[in-house]
């Protein structure tokens, strides 16, 4: 995947996402696993965010949620 140069506000939600799913300290995650959310404004690059915090923390699962289907569809390019 190509670097993505990302805006200061979304460079910071990433650096807020890595540091929140980096794991607790002495390494024991809890049974339901670590999760997280960025929440910000339409058009503010939620997608982006989600993109470089799963590439940063090497994810081999990312769980996306959306009201509708149609929400999700953009969001397919930018993952690739």
């Amino acid at each position: 995947m190509p670097h993505i140069e990302l805006c200061p506000h979304q460079s910071e939600a990433v650096d807020a996402v890595v540091n929140q799913l980096q794991g607790p300290p002495g390494g024991r995650i809890p049974p339901q696993g670590l999760r997280t959310q960025a929440i910000a404004a339409t058009g503010s690059g939620k997608t982006l965010i989600a993109v470089e915090s799963a590439r940063r923390l090497s994810a081999r699962r990312v769980a996306r949620a959306a009201p509708c289907r149609a929400l999700l569809h953009p969001a397919r390019s930018s993952d690739r």
